[in-house]
């Protein structure tokens, strides 16, 4: 348990003990934070708005009062919840000027105010949700799976690494959609890695345990400085071919009426794990191209 000299000062008391241990997919203190917000900034345009719901997300909301799409805002699924927060960020930054009260602001600095207080909300009741610039919502899993693909993608943006980024982000996509699809993700990401490791070995025909061992390593292991980094580099790429080999078994058996899906534990480890690898090849690779 956190003594007071472990908690944050000023924060509220649930934010520093009773935080969840992990993402939430729902919760009424976000929806009542989420409809005052909404309330704030839309009072004065309660028919518009709900007539862009209806034809933007296909919403419909009983009622002609600001009160109750507030309301709506508290019982509607989720799902229909998410979509108009993405919904009413599209409504104002389309809009020269938004009144609210006595006042009239951009419509552009209204939306990125209301993307703002979302974002926030987001992570203060620790929902598993992110946003994206355009206040389109994605699944969060935590700092460092994020971390591990921005560091991937960020390290891809050379021409001749345009199909590993496109395979890669698909397998983030297939875990980001409304469907999370694991089994996707883990051959999308499987496949990006691959076409990285033909790029390093044109001649090689798939990756696997062995053309790890017998090729990709001794690349790997050509350009450590000295005995310590040669034995840690060698330990990683261990485990690369271990790990690789695990993979296989989400990969096969397209044809079979029995789909094996992996946790999405598992695929939250499988994607980390790629980009990690992604990120470690990269550099190997650019060496070998530059004749170093």
């Amino acid at each position: 348990m956190n003594s007071m000299n472990d908690a944050a000062v000023g924060l509220p008391f649930s934010l520093n003990y009773l935080r969840p241990s992990a993402p939430l997919n729902d919760s009424s203190r976000f929806r009542v934070k989420i409809s005052q917000a909404f309330g704030d900034i839309a009072e004065d345009y309660t028919f518009e708005i709900k007539a862009h719901f209806a034809l933007d997300v296909g919403v419909s909301i009983n009622g002609s009062t600001i009160y109750e799409i507030k309301s709506w805002f508290l019982t509607a699924s989720i799902a229909d919840v998410l979509d108009c927060i993405t919904s009413t960020w599209t409504f104002f930054v389309k809009r020269r000027n938004v009144d609210i009260g006595r006042r009239s602001y951009p419509g552009e600095m209204v939306a990125e105010k209301w993307h703002s207080f979302v974002s926030a909300a987001f992570s203060t009741e620790s929902m598993g949700y992110q946003l994206d610039e355009r206040c389109g919502v994605h699944y969060f899993v935590d700092s460092e799976f994020e971390g591990a693909r921005a560091a991937a993608v960020s390290g891809l943006g050379a021409p001749r690494y345009t199909n590993v980024a496109h395979s890669l982000e698909k397998a983030y996509a297939f875990l980001d959609g409304p469907v999370v699809d694991t089994k996707s993700a883990a051959r999308s990401a499987f496949e990006a890695i691959e076409i990285l490791a033909k790029l390093m070995v044109p001649e090689a025909q798939n990756l696997n345990g062995r053309m790890i061992e017998t090729r990709l390593e001794p690349l790997v292991l050509s350009g450590c400085i000295d005995d310590a980094h040669k034995n840690m580099a060698s330990a990683i790429m261990k485990s690369l071919k271990e790990f690789v080999n695990g993979v296989h078994y989400y990969r096969h058996g397209q044809g079979e009426e029995s789909v094996i899906e992996p946790p999405l534990d598992i695929a939250v480890y499988i994607l980390s794990q790629v980009s990690n690898a992604i990120r470690l090849l990269i550099p190997v690779d650019q060496r070998l191209q530059s004749g170093n």
